[in-house]
């Protein structure tokens, strides 16, 4: 007689042949009455019937005694051999198959489903300041500014302002306006008498002798000669009337008695004759 070939068995006597075995077994050695049906989950049943192996890696089998091993999809991963599964990344993360690792979203950047290949960025007017997110913030109010990385929101400083919510940058005061505080959506008109610094962060008063015409000044003008001012915050200066005289770019002096000045401007008072 000759005994059975791997793959087939047979369990009665005096036959002329071996029948295969079932699919879901198989029979590795010679000469067997029956097949074998341990062929556990993350291994299978190759064609011929004659071996139970461990599936490769990026496979996987979920089933006892399966016939084959299922490769895992683009959007999954699996290194080790003999799975019963394969691994998913979560929402937030990006997958590596190669490496078989599932790597958080940088700060700016965010997905939304899993084991997707690459991380999108923050849209416009968006930010995100934490690595690993399924989405953006929106919250960046007029005020403030999103970097162009998207990953802070960050107050305008004093001397600039933004009025919408999620701006890319902060604007400077315009002429004339100026604003002190950090975090504005908008800057403070600075009238005539005074004047704004270089940074637009102040609108000072003008001193006596001094005057601006507009609040865009970015300082104060000394009074012409023949002229004076001795009030603070002014858009001019005076000129001394006739009957006085002027001491300084501050004051303007009545002449004493016995002296007189016939014109306005007059520098100093003339004795009577």
């Amino acid at each position: 007689y000759t005994p059975c070939a791997a793959g087939t068995s047979q369990s009665a006597t005096g036959q002329s042949s071996c029948p295969p075995c079932s699919d879901g077994s198989y029979q590795d050695g010679t000469g067997q009455t029956s097949c074998k049906t341990n062929c556990l989950a993350g291994s299978s049943i190759n064609a011929a019937k004659t071996a139970c192996a461990q599936c490769a890696v990026d496979s996987y089998s979920s089933s006892n005694n399966a016939v084959s091993c299922t490769s895992c999809l683009a959007t999954q991963y699996q290194l080790s051999a003999g799975s019963t599964s394969c691994n998913t990344c979560n929402p937030g993360t990006i997958i590596d198959k190669t490496a078989g690792t599932c790597t958080p979203c940088a700060a700016g950047k965010y997905s939304t489903v899993s084991s997707q290949a690459s991380c999108t960025d923050c849209p416009s007017g968006q930010y995100q300041g934490t690595a690993g997110q399924t989405s953006c913030k929106s919250d960046c109010l007029a005020g403030s500014f999103i970097n162009a990385a998207k990953t802070t929101c960050t107050a305008c400083s004093a001397g600039t302002y933004s009025s919408t919510n999620g701006a890319s940058s902060c604007s400077n005061c315009a002429s004339g306006t100026y604003q002190p505080d950090p975090g504005k959506s908008s800057c403070i008109t600075c009238n005539a008498g005074y004047y704004v610094n270089a940074q637009a962060t102040t609108c000072t008063i003008c001193a006596i002798g001094t005057y601006s015409t507009s609040g865009s000044a970015t300082s104060c003008t000394p009074c012409a000669a023949n002229t004076y001012q001795d009030e603070t915050g002014k858009s001019s200066c005076k000129t001394c009337p006739a009957g006085s005289y002027q001491a300084s770019s501050t004051s303007c002096i009545q002449c004493s008695a016995g002296n007189y000045s016939p014109v306005d401007a007059s520098a100093s008072c003339t004795p009577c004759e």
